[in-house]
């Protein structure tokens, strides 16, 4: 595992990378981390429903699961192939990379709040 070079960060151009599939990571990545933490959250507001909760949680996570097979995962890949056709340069593939990871980490903190 490696830290994105400062660089990567730094020169971003934002007219280049796909909004909306960054957009539907940080969603998606977000439902994944309510639907983790929230049923143990309501399960603890009302322990009668613990496996209730527990079961709906599972709802989410589909969910969350089946928006990133439809909108995330087809465009990384075709960009994948556009690299290795010459479509798309090497370093313009990095910069979508990083701001996928930071979609991620975004939509991981919103826990937070």
């Amino acid at each position: 595992m490696a830290v994105p070079v400062k660089e990567n960060i730094l020169n971003l151009s934002y007219r280049k990378l796909p909004v909306k599939i960054i957009l539907y990571n940080f969603v998606t990545v977000a439902l994944l981390m309510i639907g983790s933490l929230a049923p143990i959250y309501a399960g603890s507001l009302e322990p009668d429903l613990r496996a209730t909760c527990v079961t709906l949680s599972s709802i989410v996570n589909g969910f969350a699961t089946i928006l990133m097979s439809i909108f995330i995962d087809p465009q990384l890949s075709t960009m994948t192939d556009d690299v290795i056709d010459g479509k798309c340069t090497e370093e313009d593939f990095r910069k979508v990379v990083v701001a996928m990871v930071g979609s991620k980490t975004l939509g991981l903190s919103l826990h937070c709040y």
